[in-house]
């Protein structure tokens, strides 16, 4: 009987070391004009959430990026502006140096305008506590509607 629990016990520590090992035979980026992916082959076990909009397979590879998606401007070096805290939960501070009758426009991943305004001189609060957790898009374009620049947002819970 002794001998029969210690050899369990001996198989179930085996597996217990190799629970949270992930192997992989190959991975790699791929970018084109749509945007970018990081991938990985020869995973065994994951997990699909399926959603209205898609869905979301979690595995080995989590990645976390905040980016500047666009910046175009004939005066882009000379024209600050800062969007934190990223990731967002209550609000969204956008910081620039000049006002030249900017606005701001958010949207959701699906391209739907969420939220729009001017901004003002300095600092401008944008409420986004009532917003879904999600990535979203916030565009910074000048009087004429030209786009200054593009960020991407993560909002938390």
């Amino acid at each position: 009987m002794n001998r029969i629990f210690i050899v369990c016990t001996f198989f179930m520590s085996i597996f217990a070391v190799s629970a949270q090992t992930g192997v992989v035979t190959s991975g790699g980026n791929a970018s084109g004009s749509g945007g970018s992916v990081s991938y990985s082959i020869g995973q065994v076990v994951y997990t699909t959430n399926p959603g209205t909009d898609g869905s979301v397979a979690q595995g080995v590879q989590q990645p976390y990026e905040i980016s500047e998606v666009v910046a175009i401007s004939d005066y882009a070096l000379e024209w600050e502006c800062s969007v934190f805290p990223n990731p967002a939960n209550d609000f969204l501070i956008i910081s620039q140096t000049h006002v030249d009758d900017c606005i701001f426009q958010l949207f959701d991943y699906n391209g739907q305008l969420v939220r729009q305004g001017k901004l003002n001189v300095g600092e401008t609060n944008v409420p986004m506590r009532d917003l879904a957790p999600a990535m979203y898009f916030l565009r910074i374009s000048n009087a004429a509607g030209e786009l200054e620049k593009e960020f991407k947002i993560v909002k938390n819970q």
